[in-house]
């Protein structure tokens, strides 16, 4: 059975809870599949779209910026809507895969995912005191459009 295209962006959340609490009847090696797919696999024209609200032309955008949180370990602000949240919420999704990954004996990807979800340092101001999104550059970024609602 092929896993799903799509994982909506609080699938590893839900998935890695169910799984911790014991919660059975669904197959976690698609599960795991799909969760891996999404923290792995940039979505379509990741380097092209911005991702912005309403933006034309936008399919699934699970994990939009992916390309350059895995090269930089942040999403580059004005390349990617919303930066410093989604930098925020890959941290934690990336923990989450962790957590799946260790419940199903697998320490390989459970330590990358484990090391990959301390991102969330790299947009942590010292001078501010403050998660502050940055750009590509490493300069951070103080545009509003770096948040949305969901931190």
């Amino acid at each position: 059975m092929p896993f799903p295209a799509l994982v909506i962006d609080v699938a590893a959340s839900m998935i890695a809870e169910s799984m911790a609490k014991g919660f059975s009847g669904f197959d976690t090696g698609i599960a795991w599949q799909a969760v891996w797919k999404d923290a792995i696999i940039p979505p379509d024209d990741d380097t092209t779209l911005t991702y912005s609200d309403r933006e034309e032309g936008v399919g699934c955008e699970a994990r939009a910026g992916l390309t350059k949180e895995k090269e930089l370990g942040w999403v580059a602000a004005m390349q990617t809507s919303e930066a410093g949240s989604r930098t925020l919420e890959y941290a934690y999704d990336d923990y989450c895969v962790s957590v799946i990954a260790s419940l199903r004996g697998d320490s390989v990807n459970a330590s990358f995912f484990l090391e990959r979800s301390k991102n969330y340092k790299n947009i942590f101001n010292h001078d501010s005191l403050l998660m502050e999104a940055k750009n590509e550059d490493g300069s951070w970024c103080s545009d509003d459009s770096t948040w949305t609602e969901v931190n």
